[in-house]
């Protein structure tokens, strides 16, 4: 049997309503950030050029980018890449400021970038 990339079901037929973040966690988890990070990259590109939705729509767009921002963010910290993941921890911020994984990551940046 041969394993699907996830990547192709993430945006099948350019509905950004398929994203599926479960699938996405699957490099995540296993410890390969860089893939991880490359497919949230892709995420929130994709979901960032859809700025004409409304209303509920919009939200469930909002929702989704901020948690793309936010593993991102996460991968950036564990590939030690800290500007790019401050860089993620502030866009998360931007759409939620109180968000407390947003606030706590950009916290273990500057931790990183104290002890650097």
């Amino acid at each position: 049997m041969t394993s699907q990339n996830p990547i192709k079901s993430i945006f099948h037929g350019h509905n950004w309503q398929l994203v599926n973040l479960r699938l996405v966690c699957i490099p995540l988890q296993a410890g390969k950030y860089r893939l991880a990070a490359r497919y949230y990259q892709r995420i929130v590109d994709y979901l960032k050029s859809e700025e004409s939705l409304k209303d509920d729509e919009a939200d469930k767009r909002k929702t989704l980018l901020l948690a793309a921002h936010l593993n991102l963010a996460m991968c950036q910290l564990k590939l030690s890449e800290d500007l790019d993941a401050l860089q993620s921890c502030d866009e998360a911020l931007a759409l939620d400021p109180k968000n407390e994984k947003g606030l706590f990551r950009r916290g273990m940046v500057c931790i990183d970038q104290c002890a650097s």
